[in-house]
């Protein structure tokens, strides 16, 4: 694409040029402006750290670090260069280390930061630590801090004047098969001559996933999902039934997808397991994340939740959304899925070894 300047004369194009010949560095210049107008690559960040590396035995450092509006960590890696180099390798292996911050990291590294810009420019505020924390609260609308709500999940954004097909190729590999949100902005410089000199446009576009089609690759993923599960389920399909004694209460001949429910429901409401360790410490959570345990936005009704999905271009069969089955923790409102097409046993045995208290015991119904 070409971008082109209008005038009551003709339309003439727009020379492209580089951040490299236009004298833009990547930490000096372009990292230093993106993190003062951080809106450019997306309305939902705030910036809570710059050059973030507070772990052990690695000198690697996050351009930017951010949170958005859901609390979820943002990975911001930036690269001035027209191939993006090894940005998503680098994104993840960040992504991976800053997943384990809490409520209270973020505050310390936006104090931290804080006190940086005001070294660099007296006009940037310093923060303590009550102020830090009154800042990162006031930008997630909270009153309090929720540590189980806190990062959630971590995003990837990577921004660089292009990308190879390699790199693309990789980052929808990912999104695909691994359910990871990490997407390609790309910033491409253009050289518009004026009187008073030239001046320097960068036209900014999300390249993948694309805006229009973001709901659709979510659709596609949960479309991969049931393949995989037919696959499995191809000419043998598994309908056993299981007698199961989970927290106290027995019952009886209840289908897989069932039997997952109810075990997942005792860890969440009787054993107080956070939905995010059910993510994060069983491999049916790694694999499927949010297809697997999904926070609703609000406290919802039945008939509120299936109005939800729609919008959102998900199918309401494929969770457990009666009244009686959503889940409330808190202020928060959970839904499970009910797709089992395999590893349901193998689910409630990590649940049942990681933690005791549920007392778990099943068996195969017979016919």
């Amino acid at each position: 694409m070409s971008l082109w300047e209008l005038s009551k004369d003709g339309i003439a194009p727009v020379a492209r040029t580089s951040f490299q010949q236009s004298s833009i560095w990547e930490r000096r210049d372009l990292q230093r402006l993106l993190r003062d107008q951080i809106d450019v690559l997306g309305d939902d960040l705030m910036v809570v750290a710059e050059e973030f590396s507070n772990w052990v035995h690695s000198d690697l450092r996050v351009d930017l670090l951010c949170i958005d509006r859901a609390a979820d960590l943002v990975v911001i890696e930036l690269k001035r260069d027209d191939n993006g180099g090894h940005a998503e390798l680098q994104a993840i292996r960040y992504a991976s280390m800053v997943e384990p911050a809490t409520f209270e990291h973020i505050v310390e590294a936006h104090r931290a930061y804080s006190a940086r810009r005001h070294r660099e420019s007296a006009e940037h505020p310093e923060f303590d630590a009550g102020e830090a924390r009154q800042a990162v609260l006031d930008f997630l609308g909270w009153d309090e801090p929720d540590d189980e709500a806190f990062g959630s999940d971590v995003r990837i954004i990577l921004a660089a004047t292009d990308f190879s097909i390699t790199l693309t190729s990789a980052v929808l590999w990912l999104r695909k098969r691994g359910n990871i949100d990490i997407r390609c902005v790309r910033l491409v410089p253009y050289a518009l001559d004026s009187e008073s000199g030239q001046r320097l446009l960068v036209d900014v576009q999300q390249l993948v996933p694309l805006p229009e089609t973001a709901d659709f690759t979510d659709r596609m993923a949960d479309k991969e999902e049931r393949k995989r599960e037919a696959r499995t389920t191809a000419g043998a399909r598994d309908n056993r039934r299981f007698n199961l004694v989970v927290a106290g209460r027995s019952y009886s001949r209840l289908p897989k997808r069932r039997f997952a429910y109810e075990v997942a429901r005792a860890a969440l409401l009787d054993c107080d397991v956070p939905p995010e360790s059910i993510l994060e410490r069983t491999e049916q959570g790694k694999r499927r994340g949010k297809r697997l345990l999904v926070r609703l936005p609000a406290r919802m009704e039945s008939a509120d939740v299936r109005a939800f999905l729609a919008q959102t271009g998900r199918d309401p069969r494929r969770f457990f959304i009666d009244d009686a089955d959503l889940l409330t923790l808190g202020d928060d409102m959970w839904m499970f899925t009910n797709q089992w097409g395999e590893g349901t046993e193998e689910f409630v045995d990590e649940l049942a070894t990681q933690h005791p208290g549920l007392a778990v015991t099943y068996s195969v119904a017979e016919d």
